[in-house]
């Protein structure tokens, strides 16, 4: 047990390491919130119109998806860049793949809270706000994303066009979560209660195992081939 642990936390060292020394895909990431953030605020403000409570969550889970798809680009840029045969025989796939998801998962937890920074200050959260359960559902579906594109960043780091393969089956894998997300953020911003997106919770979760598991399961198969 000592041993694995021990394993796993070579390994997320390494990819902190990693990820740590190509801070531009980041920054690229948090480039690309501001501009965004900024860009809609900018649109509001000349046409003198207010954002309806509705309308501040979709086009923050707009940016934060698209910021997602940004961060999860590089993810197994490490191993294509001819390191693969390196990185075969010291880590066990599961441990790999884990490991990755984990350290996109807190960098996608960073994004967001820059994002919702970003829109508090500039286009001022609906007044209603639940933020107690806003922010559940935020880290929620972060840690979700991070799951499903870590899964898609790996099946298309062993095929050409990484990028385009990934941008390609993020968007309908990702619809799921995304529809468990809105409607959430929906009902918090309307300043309901947090037992009310209990439901959402539940599927959202169950969908964020679903796609942790097959990270397991299929990314053995896909690293040994």
């Amino acid at each position: 047990m000592s041993f694995a642990a021990g394993h796993i936390l070579t390994c997320l060292s390494r990819e902190w390491r990693s990820e740590w020394r190509n801070k531009n895909t980041i920054a690229a990431s948090l480039l690309f919130v501001v501009a965004t953030a900024y860009l809609i605020y900018f649109s509001f403000k000349i046409g003198r119109i207010s954002v309806a409570p509705p309308v501040w969550v979709s086009l923050y889970w707009m940016v934060l998806l698209f910021s997602s798809l940004s961060v999860m680009v590089k993810t197994f840029a490490f191993e294509e860049r001819g390191m693969f045969y390196f990185s075969y025989p010291l880590f066990h796939p599961m441990v790999l793949v884990f490991s990755k998801w984990l350290v996109q998962s807190i960098q996608l937890l960073f994004v967001s809270g820059i994002a919702l920074l970003l829109f508090q200050l500039l286009l001022s959260s609906p007044p209603e706000m639940n933020w107690a359960g806003f922010l559940v559902i935020v880290a929620s579906g972060s840690i979700g994303f991070a799951a499903t594109l870590t899964m898609i960043a790996g099946i298309a780091a062993r095929a050409e066009n990484s990028s385009l393969l990934l941008s390609i089956l993020s968007l309908p894998l990702l619809l799921p979560q995304l529809s468990m997300v809105i409607k959430g953020g929906f009902t918090m911003a309307q300043g309901f209660e947090s037992s009310l997106i209990f439901d959402e919770l539940i599927i959202l979760w169950g969908l964020n195992l679903i796609a942790l598991s097959l990270n397991l399961a299929l990314f053995s198969y896909i690293w040994r081939r």
